[in-house]
């Protein structure tokens, strides 16, 4: 029963995913697709539920249970702050949109469930998920290099980041199939968001394949050197012939790419968001201002040509965290995320290992993107990761799960 509605919990996060991309092709209604996704959400809740009920929640204790009692203070007050509509659809609306409440409320669907117990089979769910991508990839096959918008990195709702964060957990899944798949799929989106010049998640996919390859080839070079020590030097050769014919790529395929490398396209949105702010009595810089908080941009509407004064999402994190719930917020999410990776550069077992650097490239993303404050894969990765590390103890080199029974 415990395992049953933990992996349910999963499924009806990723559904949420999925339900607007996937079923969105064959239903023109969105009013019905956006209650699918509030279905989703209630039934996901009463799964939490279920398992409180029946004592299967994980207790955190001490420090780490006074920041997220801290976490869940800040995430209530960010969303009572903000500005509900009248009308019911639109407040409906609002509760599952991706950076409004859903996204609040997401860390505590997550971070009490036993995942610590249940490694392996989210692994194998998030597996599973990552292989939603390849049909959304052929019914949008026209639309998979798209210069110049973002429409190319939505398409596979992220789902690719599965298989990159699964790329340093390969022997964990149940098959070597499972394994050449995994790194099928995150090749493939690694060349179309060169080919769409996406810099931030290019790299991002690029770091976490350097991670997965340093720990598996550090990890296993002392139970097969000379295999190992083949792959190192066969990477070698093959960084020395892609950077010898660098000037042909960049000229050529990857053009776009090589384009977009040293524009700058990030300054002029934060100077304005600096702008406001610094025009703001501090409560905001401390506080936030709300769930739907923005600041002075203007913003025009492709769909609708409606053109708003007020911008609610700035694409970088840390600024965002700012804008709905102040340096409060950020101290929080930075407390909780190096409170983790201290928990986990103690481990010796390489996939803790593994996943606490992954947890630290988020540092990095930041800044760069919005990977916790917008409810996608990358959110859901971030709060399993902070969940497994937190769950695990050092006793005697043994990893004991910790429950409240």
């Amino acid at each position: 029963m415990e395992k049953k509605y933990v992996l349910r919990i999963y499924q009806l996060l990723l559904a949420i995913l999925l339900i607007n991309p996937l079923l969105g092709q064959f239903v023109s209604n969105t009013t019905i697709l956006r209650f699918c996704e509030l279905l989703c959400l209630i039934y996901a809740l009463y799964c939490v539920y279920r398992l409180f009920v029946i004592r299967k929640l994980v207790g955190y204790h001490g420090y780490l249970r006074g920041l997220l009692f801290l976490l869940f203070v800040i995430s209530v007050e960010i969303v009572i702050r903000a500005q509900w509509p009248s009308s019911i659809k639109e407040v409906l609306l609002n509760i599952i949109s991706p950076s409004q409440f859903l996204i609040y409320i997401l860390p505590f669907l997550i971070l009490f469930l036993p995942n610590g117990r249940y490694f392996d089979d989210i692994l194998s769910f998030f597996y599973k998920a990552s292989l939603f991508v390849i049909p959304l990839w052929l019914i949008n096959i026209n639309n998979l290099v798209y210069i110049g918008t973002f429409e190319g990195e939505a398409i596979g709702a992220l789902l690719p980041f599965f298989s990159a964060f699964l790329l340093g957990l390969l022997s964990r899944l149940s098959s070597k199939r499972q394994g050449y798949v995994t790194f099928l799929i995150w090749f493939v989106f690694f060349i179309l968001m060169i080919l769409n010049a996406r810099r931030n998640v290019s790299f991002s996919l690029a770091l976490y394949a350097l991670i997965a390859y340093v720990v598996t080839v550090f990890s296993n070079i002392k139970r097969n050197p000379i295999k190992y020590f083949l792959i190192v030097v066969f990477s070698f050769f093959m960084l020395v012939t892609i950077q010898i014919n660098m000037d042909k790529m960049t000229s050529g395929v990857f053009n776009n790419m090589a384009q977009r490398a040293t524009l700058d396209t990030r300054s002029g949105v934060e100077e304005l968001f600096f702008l406001d702010f610094f025009n703001s009595p501090i409560e905001d810089w401390i506080f936030g201002r709300g769930m739907n908080g923005g600041y002075l941009q203007k913003v025009v509407n492709e769909s609708t040509g409606e053109v708003s004064d007020t911008r609610s999402v700035i694409e970088t994190g840390y600024l965002n965290m700012i804008l709905k719930g102040g340096l409060l917020y950020v101290l929080i999410i930075l407390l909780i995320m190096f409170y983790t990776i201290s928990k986990g550069i103690k481990t010796k077992r390489k996939e803790y290992i593994y996943i606490t650097i992954i947890l630290s490239t988020y540092l990095i993303d930041l800044y760069t993107t919005n990977p916790v404050c917008i409810y996608s894969v990358r959110s859901i990765i971030f709060w399993f990761i902070i969940s497994v590390l937190n769950q695990v103890v050092i006793s005697n080199n043994v990893y004991m799960f910790r429950r409240k029974e």
